[in-house]
């Protein structure tokens, strides 16, 4: 009897794992593993599998279309024979009632004037800032005792008031004492920077996958636009390729780093290493996740990236006191762009 295929919904996402016994000196730096997928229209994507601990790797995978999809594995470590073989997965209609899944991922509208599903459906974005809810947002636990979850309720709660959009940042790096704390999730060890995969397992993941499971996007950004440490460059270049594994899949917009060009420290070099932390991201989302960065409060709004071929709209911090975001301006606003 033919084993019966796995099926998944439309946009929604399987973890396939893969298992090794071979013992690598550092998995995550000695060797990368890759799922190719195959869709019944031609598509194909070519997924990163990321580490999850000790000698697993597994890949995040969403079809974009109903039908039948083969992959196989493939790695750096051609004498591995656990990294290979093939198989099928069977996608069927998204029977679900949110939008992200009725109508697909983002993209920007052929004119460039907004964002839209895949099929063309526009997207409103409504969201607001949620900058430790990596850090500080308990999931698990609550200060008030209506709720089971802080982190829940937040979320449930934006939910009821028909938001869209969850922006939010991993707060990746050293503690700075700037408006709560920032967390580890690369570590330094004698291998380099590592992902801190117990904090992902344990506390991210959770959170990231609630959120997908309620439809909203998540406009997530690495860590804030200063934090780039003396070696910042080599930790959030791997980050970015390894957050872009582990959640690409996810209805994600990579948002780069808060407060862009920022306040401290050398901002030109700040901005030009942020520019290949953003492009090592775009290299590796293979679902194109749209990329944008948080930009900070100047006057004018800062054009830092705008020719950069990874930037595909724009966002601009206002709201601090120094721009009037009533709604006479957004309306003045929307009326001249008609």
């Amino acid at each position: 009897m033919d084993k019966e295929l796995l099926k998944i919904e439309q946009w929604r996402t399987v973890d396939i794992q893969i298992s090794t016994d071979k013992v690598y000196n550092s998995p995550f730096e000695d060797v990368d593993v890759f799922g190719i997928f195959k869709g019944p229209a031609g598509e194909e994507i070519r997924l990163l599998a990321y580490w999850d601990g000790d000698g697993i790797w597994k890949l995040r995978f969403a079809p974009i279309s109903v039908g039948i999809w083969t992959y196989s594995i493939e790695s750096t470590d051609k004498d591995n024979s656990d990294f290979s073989g093939e198989s099928s997965i069977e996608c069927v209609p998204y029977k679900g009632t949110l939008a992200m899944y009725q109508h697909g991922f983002l993209k920007v509208s052929k004119d460039h004037d907004y964002l839209e599903h895949t099929d063309g459906t526009p997207f409103f974005w409504l969201g607001d800032t949620h900058w430790t809810f990596v850090t500080e947002e308990r999931f698990d636990e609550s200060n008030c005792p209506k709720y089971k979850s802080q982190f829940k309720a937040c979320v449930d709660k934006r939910l009821e008031q028909k938001f869209t959009v969850y922006q939010c940042n991993f707060r990746d790096g050293k503690v700075n004492g700037f408006f709560g704390k920032n967390i580890d999730l690369m570590r330094e060890t004698e291998h380099g920077y590592v992902p801190n995969v117990k904090e992902f397992q344990n506390n991210v993941d959770k959170k990231m996958k609630y959120l997908a499971d309620c439809g909203l996007l998540i406009a997530v950004g690495y860590a804030w636009g200063y934090d780039m440490e003396p070696n910042g460059l080599e930790r959030y270049k791997k980050f970015a390729k390894y957050v872009a594994s582990r959640y690409g899949a996810y209805p994600v917009v990579w948002t780069l780093a808060g407060e862009l060009p920022g306040y401290m420290g050398d901002l030109e070099i700040n901005v030009r290493k942020w520019n290949e932390v953003a492009k090592e991201g775009a290299k590796w989302s293979a679902y194109h996740n749209l990329m944008s960065a948080h930009l900070a409060c100047d006057r004018p709004f800062p054009k830092i990236y705008e020719n950069e071929p990874w930037f595909d709209f724009a966002m601009s911090q206002a709201g601090h006191g120094d721009f009037d975001m009533g709604n006479k301006t957004v309306v003045t606003n929307i009326e001249k762009s008609v």
